[in-house]
């Protein structure tokens, strides 16, 4: 029966969505290459030109073979590193500017790290960092799963291509993602000698210097090596003399891959990372407080006022702890911290045997954090809190593939193996709280996927996914000292003892594709997607065991087409999709806590559409754009989740209605001087909300945003100089909230306000 209901409300979006189709031609948004003129880009890109295309082939893995965007019968958004330069996009979060149905947050709602990432593709995702959280959309690089959404913010360094997958993932990943993907690819080594460097400078003293070269020492043995630094200032100001500002970046990170080609079947790629960030936390300001609380009261002695609500780039932090006890838990002092420690390895083999390919994909990946926050705002000792987060984390792929003139087929088991410890200490006048304990997850899978061509024209995909994921929580929590007569110091809020639970699920996935001409695809797919479940960690006051919450399920439905018109100048993908949301897994005080914890809510229902256009109209005029639709909501609440505060009319956290994105970008040639190209980038989001239960305080209306740039290259492509403006209408909105109900703060992030930059690139 829940199918059918599927069914029909994908059938009525799809009526809905005839007047959307009429107005595509001007929402665009599938992500294109660089057109004919552009190639002399990497010999790398993987952009394959000929003299008769319009707009260039992208070549995308995300059925773990090479094929062309338009052939691969999934939605999915791919962009070059090319195309990402010319966005100016520096970062992961800023792709969501340019595709449907996704939000990327660079601040979580329960983080003091700047280097945190949330992650949401239709309506799906994690707000949380926990260890025992797991993330709803997985991010990839090079085909290695990044565990955390600490450390994920990534840095856009020497990537090839990015490619975002929307919809459940695991019968071709290593590791299972139950709201989808994205999946990053670096510039890998080859036999030419060439590189590029870039300075930029701009707004807020901004300079960012980054380069890369590929060598070429023997043969079959090439070295590829890129190296990025960033840095600006606060962009929130601290208002109390002394005191650090908010929201500065001091980013350094680098990678070096080797790759050896013994013999023409056989190839190593070895690739070493790292990451070192030295920042202030996440500029969180306070929008609201509750002075009757007795903590507000024991901690301004009742002088706190409306004047901390300096607005939303200024603060009155000064970073004092309520006591010294507090301070000498840490392993680092209160202080404006948020820094990161990433190092991370990876062997890749791939030997090719025939019509057969083994491959082999070894990762292991340290990340380490400390985080430390000032979360009243003020210069009272109210609240502060501290974060010292440690990540180990190694996983092992094993891959076999067939590939025939009209069978696919890939076999593959994966292994992961996670460590984690977490200190996490919450200090305030009435009663000081360590929270925290060590955390460990044994992963393992195994997964296949096959595609028959049944005629020329129709082929059958068909997969499944075995998963078993062993976690075990030991924690160590406890009040470390007290004035609450109730709760003397000493009291555990957890039982002082390990805890074990095992999930298993198995999931399939089918799809047809039907191509009537070469131009034009249609297809259809069920999948479905699993997210394990876990413990709850924050806890107060005590509880005489420790909670757990259920693992979340997801089936989608989906239809699709991919077509091309007009000799390849004009394309337009769109898909239909309809999910059965069971079992999801939400931030809420769950009854008889104090804090913030997660919980199963019971079933829920997302339906909706993408739209994406691409267009090449004159020559030299690139018009591409996308429209998405998001109708997110609850179908049945449990009891414990309605005592909570969630109600079936509340929407989604990061699940805005409509998104859409229109840009537009033409190449004036300047005969022997080069050329000039300016280039506009338009985005907009309708209502988000920043908390589960809609808080007021941390709903950010429809808002759009506006980007520039312009362009000038010389004859010889190889130097470049790019004048840019991001966000140039001064656009003031919210990308995360927090309220702290027990203490009375009202906390939010708002985004960088209007900022441009100067950027020189040479290409050697």
């Amino acid at each position: 029966m829940k199918q059918k209901l599927l069914w029909a409300s994908v059938a009525r979006s799809a009526l809905s969505t005839v007047g959307v189709m009429s107005f595509a031609g001007i929402l665009t948004g599938e992500a294109i290459a660089q057109t004919a003129d552009d190639s002399q880009q990497d010999a790398t890109s993987q952009i394959e030109d000929s003299a008769d295309v319009g707009i260039a082939r992208i070549v995308v893995t995300a059925r773990r073979r090479e094929e062309s965007l338009q052939d691969t019968p999934i939605s999915i958004s791919a962009f070059t590193g090319a195309e990402l330069e010319s966005r100016g996009i520096t970062r992961i979060d800023q792709v969501a500017e340019s595709v449907p149905n996704i939000v990327i947050r660079s601040a979580g709602s329960i983080n003091a790290s700047s280097a945190s990432a949330s992650f949401f593709i239709r309506g799906i995702g994690q707000s949380d960092f926990l260890h025992n959280t797991d993330p709803g959309v997985g991010v990839y690089v090079d085909g290695v799963y990044m565990a955390r959404s600490i450390g994920g913010l990534l840095d856009v360094l020497d990537v090839e291509r990015v490619e975002v997958l929307r919809g459940p993932q695991g019968t071709l990943f290593g590791k299972n993602t139950i709201g989808g993907a994205i999946n990053i690819t670096t510039r890998r080594p080859h036999d030419e000698l060439e590189g590029n460097i870039a300075v930029t400078t701009g707004s807020y003293e901004r300079l960012d210097v980054s380069g890369a070269v590929n060598v070429p020492l023997a043969q079959g043995v090439y070295a590829h090596v890129s190296a990025n630094y960033q840095s600006r200032d606060p962009y929130v100001t601290n208002l109390t003399p002394g005191s650090p500002g908010l929201g500065d970046i001091n980013s350094l990170s680098g990678r070096l891959v080797l790759r050896l080609e013994p013999t023409d079947r056989l190839a190593l790629d070895l690739a070493i990372d790292g990451t070192r960030r030295r920042e202030n936390p996440v500029p969180f300001v306070l929008v609201d407080y509750n002075p009757a609380t007795p903590f507000m009261a024991a901690g301004s002695g009742g002088m706190f006022t409306d004047q901390f609500l300096a607005g939303p780039f200024a603060t009155y932090g000064t970073y004092l702890t309520p006591s010294a006890l507090a301070q000498s838990l840490m392993d680092f002092p209160l202080g404006p911290n948020s820094n990161l420690d990433v190092l991370g390895a990876n062997l890749t083999i791939e030997y090719e045997l025939g019509l057969v390919t083994l491959k082999s994909i070894s990762a292991i990946r340290s990340v380490r954090s400390e985080a430390a926050a000032d979360e009243d705002h003020s210069p009272f000792p109210v609240v502060s809190n501290y974060a010292d987060w440690k990540d180990d984390f190694y996983s092992q792929e094993l891959q076999l593939s067939l590939s025939t003139d009209r069978l696919d087929w890939m076999v593959g088991a994966y292994f992961a193996a996670e460590r984690g410890e977490m200190q996490d200490l919450v200090s305030t006048t009435l009663v000081g709280i360590y929270s925290g304990g060590e955390t460990s997850i044994d992963s393992l899978a195994f997964f296949s996927q096959a595609t028959y061509d049944l005629t020329d024209q129709l082929s059958l995909t068909g997969g499944l996914r075995w998963t078993n994921d062993e976690k075990r929580f030991r924690p160590d929590q406890y009040i470390f000292e007290s004035l609450l007569p109730p709760l003397p110091a000493g009291t555990r809020l957890l039982p002082l003892q390990a805890v074990e639970r095992s999930f298993t699920q198995t999931t399939p996935y089918i799809n047809l594709a039907f191509e009537p001409t070469e131009d034009i695809m249609f297809y259809a797919s069920y999948s479905e997607g699993f997210k394990s479940g876990g413990f709850g960690q924050r806890i107060f006051p005590p509880l005489p065991a420790i909670p757990t919450f259920e693992p979340e399920t997801a089936t989608v439905y989906e239809i699709g087409a991919k077509t091309s018109f007009f000799n390849n100048r004009l394309r337009l993908n769109g898909a239909l999709f309809g999910t059965d949301y069971e079992d999801l897994q939400v931030n809420v005080l769950a009854a008889g806590n104090l804090t913030l914890t997660t919980a199963n809510a019971a079933e829920a229902t997302i339906e909706g559409f993408e739209l994406e256009l691409a267009a090449l109209p004159v020559e030299g005029l690139e018009l591409h754009a996308a429209v998405g639709h998001l109708n997110a909501r609850y179908r049945r609440l449990d009891p414990a989740a309605m005592a909570a505060g969630l109600a079936l009319t509340q929407r989604f956290v990061n699940t805005p209605e409509w998104t859409a994105s229109l840009a537009a970008s033409y190449r004036f040639e300047l005969g022997g001087l080069g050329s000039l190209t300016p280039r506009v980038d338009w985005y907009y989001s309708s209502a988000v909300e920043h908390s589960v239960l809609n808080e007021p305080q941390h709903h950010q209306p429809g808002y759009s945003l506006l980007n520039a740039s312009l362009t000038f290259r010389d004859p010889s492509e190889r130097f470049e100089i790019v004048l840019a403006g991001r966000n140039i209408t001064d656009k003031t909105y919210i990308i995360a909230g927090h309220t702290n109900a027990t203490v009375g703060i009202v906390e939010n992030v708002y985004a960088r306000p209007a900022e441009w930059s100067l950027t020189l690139r040479w290409r050697f």
